[in-house]
């Protein structure tokens, strides 16, 4: 038989258990056993520990990892396409100190290196183009963070074609590529948080607005023939004339004097006149109304185009019903416009 003092000899040592009085304390010890991870992070050290010694995975890095590329890689340029490409930087970076107007309109030279403008995204920058030029297609945008808009103004007899743009955050970088019936406008888009450009237009080469570079073909032909002795499509000779339409509704600031419609060489387009007085007054929105009504149910509203111009909405389609609204609820204010055919 043992003696008590072998028996305390060859016994395990009895190590009790330690359980946490707190949730909280049983992330006190760091674990034995941790995977490694690269060696582009560098864990948080422990008591006693370096980060050399330890790597945790659950560890937040110091430093970001490597970008990302979502771009394929550049293929090497051939001679050409180098040179080319020198040609194009050493005209984008060619720079004509633009001149300010007394009106708040910056004039930048047309055709002197890439003209650059700079927006922001609580702003509104507009771009004038030259009196008279049509803008043959919708411009094209690099980025689609930007918004683009027409408006129109009229110089004299011609109308002007004003680019709105409108960024939606700041740090962009693009261009924007506008093409017209005389040249091609390529500009660099840059938006900032605060600074910004309202007014910009352009100071041309050829002083002669309507004789330069009138272009030829297709769309040359069609933009300009729609504008032939008037620069508004709604002055032309009506195919439906003011009396072939009936107005009714109360009497209201935005009613309409008179309504025809006109044949254009893109369709037909109906013209609605307001009052020389209408001013700077709220106008209307404007509803077409469908051929589907019937004893039990009402036309269904239609959203077409339409702009306005000089005291006019043009509708870019012929319309036989529409309604003009003002308000809503019970200050709703509505205006029928209805075509007369005869039977």
């Amino acid at each position: 038989m043992l003696s008590t003092a072998a028996q305390a000899q060859q016994a395990a040592p009895f190590v009790p258990a330690l359980i946490p009085s707190h949730p909280s304390q049983a992330t006190l010890d760091p674990p034995t056993e941790r995977p490694l991870l690269g060696n582009h992070a560098t864990p948080p050290s422990y008591p006693g520990e370096t980060p050399a010694d330890v790597k945790d995975a659950n560890s937040v890095p110091r430093t970001l990892p490597p970008p990302i590329a979502t771009l394929s890689p550049n293929r090497p340029l051939t001679r050409k396409q180098a040179v080319q490409l020198s040609m194009v930087r050493h005209w984008r970076k060619h720079f004509v100190r633009p001149t300010m107007g007394a009106d708040g309109w910056m004039h930048l030279i047309y055709g002197d290196g890439e003209p650059s403008i700079v927006c922001a995204p609580l702003h509104i920058c507009t771009i004038a183009l030259q009196p008279g030029e049509v803008v043959t297609s919708p411009p094209d945008v690099s980025d689609p963070r930007w918004i683009v808009h027409p408006r129109y103004t009229i110089d004299g007899n011609r109308k002007v074609i004003n680019v709105i743009l409108k960024p939606t955050d700041a740090g962009l970088d693009g261009t924007i590529v506008i093409a017209t019936d005389r040249r091609v406008y390529s500009i660099n888009l840059v938006s900032r948080t605060n600074e910004y450009m309202p007014l910009v237009r352009f100071d041309y080469a050829d002083a002669n607005g309507d004789d330069a570079d009138g272009g030829s073909g297709e769309w040359s032909s069609a933009a300009t023939s729609g504008r032939a002795g008037s620069s508004d499509p709604c002055d032309a000779t009506p195919i439906v004339p003011p009396a072939s339409y009936r107005i009714s509704g109360d009497a209201q600031p935005w009613k309409p004097v008179q309504v025809w419609s006109v044949a254009t060489p893109v369709g037909e387009k109906t013209c609605v006149e307001f009052a020389s007085d209408i001013g700077s007054r709220s106008l209307p929105a404007l509803v077409a109304l469908g051929h589907d009504g019937d004893w039990f149910s009402s036309l269904t509203p239609q959203i077409v185009n339409f702009r306005y111009v000089n005291r006019r909405f043009e509708i870019d389609e012929a319309l036989d019903r529409f309604e003009l609204i003002s308000g809503v609820g019970s200050d709703q204010e509505k205006v029928v416009v209805s075509r007369i055919r005869q039977s």
